[in-house]
């Protein structure tokens, strides 16, 4: 169970990156689209902190992403099949933790697709 919520949690965090990306590429403020995530039924408070992190450039490491890479791998391994989620939220990840950001949070996920789009 640990596994897969874990990975969900990852997917999370990955989509709120990018969501904030789509903010700053299309010219939208992102504190208007964060606000209407939090008002209505879309609201998720670990993803709104993520945010806040994002936003400050701020990456304690709570879940740092090479252990977000591993939870990915181990549960990887235990199923028959693979959706393209998972190889997609892995190649982001590895690509993140090649980068330093390794013992950092999740959440500096962002400041690797920042740089993917530069």
């Amino acid at each position: 169970m640990k596994l897969i919520v874990n990975s969900w949690m990852t997917a999370s965090v990955v989509a709120m990156a990018d969501t904030l990306l789509a903010c700053e590429q299309l010219r939208v403020d992102p504190s208007l689209v964060l606000q209407v995530l939090d008002d209505g039924p879309l609201r998720m408070p670990y993803a709104m902190q993520k945010a806040e992190e994002m936003r400050a450039h701020s990456y304690q490491a709570g879940f740092p992403l090479d252990l977000a890479l591993k939870d990915l791998g181990l549960l990887a391994d235990e199923r028959d099949r693979q959706p393209r989620l998972p190889g997609v939220l892995r190649d982001t990840l590895e690509r993140a933790v090649e980068a330093g950001h390794g013992r950092e949070d999740v959440a500096a996920v962002a400041e690797l697709m920042k740089q993917d789009i530069t």
